[in-house]
């Protein structure tokens, strides 16, 4: 017999993504409750939260430190020099910085569910 409520893919081979939970504040903090792949999607979407803010940093750094030199002169060679933030090139930094960092975070991330995925099978398997 099948189940109704399962879902079948319309293409073979695809699988449908599993819906996920939203956790409450007291099941984040009881222990054993929620399966590892719940923690690890959790601890991905708050990290993307610092990922976002280091490129934002990243960026400005860039900005504020690379400046375009706009020289003016006047009738007598009197030039002068000002500096003004290079605003397109710190947003290119940033957005660079930010692909890096997202792909590191989500090496980490994916290196941590394995290892939780590899516990659960050898605890399973020892029993």
């Amino acid at each position: 017999m099948e189940q109704q409520n399962e879902e079948k893919p319309e293409q073979p081979g695809k699988a449908i993504p599993k819906k996920v939970e939203p956790l409450t504040v007291s099941e984040l903090f009881t222990l054993g409750r929620k399966p590892a792949e719940d923690l690890v999607y959790l601890l991905f979407w708050i990290g993307m939260i610092g990922v976002l803010y280091n490129a934002f940093v990243f960026g400005k750094y860039i900005s504020v430190t690379f400046t375009l030199m706009n020289t003016l002169s006047s009738d007598f060679y009197e030039t002068s020099t000002t500096g003004g933030k290079h605003i397109l090139f710190g947003f290119v930094a940033g957005a660079i910085g930010f692909c890096v960092l997202f792909v590191l975070w989500k090496v980490c991330c994916e290196l941590l569910l394995l290892i939780f995925k590899s516990l659960q099978k050898y605890i399973g398997s020892s029993y």
